[in-house]
């Protein structure tokens, strides 16, 4: 059960910390360490569950729909209103990618177990599926980086 500082209608943070829009995605690492939080006023939020403190506050710029992390931990896709898809590196809170393809808002994403393809969908009534390897690793067999 989360602490009572996560809990609240429309509330996405703790201490003061959040969003003043309503939150609509929420998704948690593999080995629980953080919580990432999508929200309405175009921001998703890293907890870190070992402090239950906000880590960061991550601006994609436009609605967050949905959120996921790779199986690792390490990355995570922020699926929001602009049609877009922003990636992030966890541990340095920067940018690393966007991915473009969908006609309308990107309603949520997910990672598939090796973390070598995400799959999104849309109000364009798709579904896509990106591949993180390039065609060239794909083609050697290489797997996705993983974490040391």
């Amino acid at each position: 059960m989360l602490p009572a500082q996560l809990h609240g209608p429309g509330y996405h943070g703790c201490g003061g910390a959040g969003a003043t829009a309503a939150v609509h995605a929420l998704a948690v690492t593999r080995d629980g360490r953080w919580i990432a939080s999508g929200s309405a006023d175009g921001t998703a939020r890293l907890w870190d569950t070992t402090t239950w403190q906000p880590a960061a506050v991550l601006s994609p710029g436009a609605t967050v729909y949905g959120v996921a992390f790779t199986p690792d931990g390490t990355r995570l896709a922020c699926a929001c209103a602009n049609n877009t898809i922003r990636l992030w590196d966890v541990a340095t809170r920067q940018a690393v990618g966007d991915l473009h393809g969908h006609g309308a808002y990107t309603h949520q994403a997910a990672f598939n177990p090796d973390g070598t393809r995400l799959v999104s969908v849309s109000g364009d009534l798709t579904v896509r599926i990106w591949n993180r390897l390039s065609r060239r690793e794909r083609a050697a067999g290489e797997r996705a980086p993983t974490a040391n």
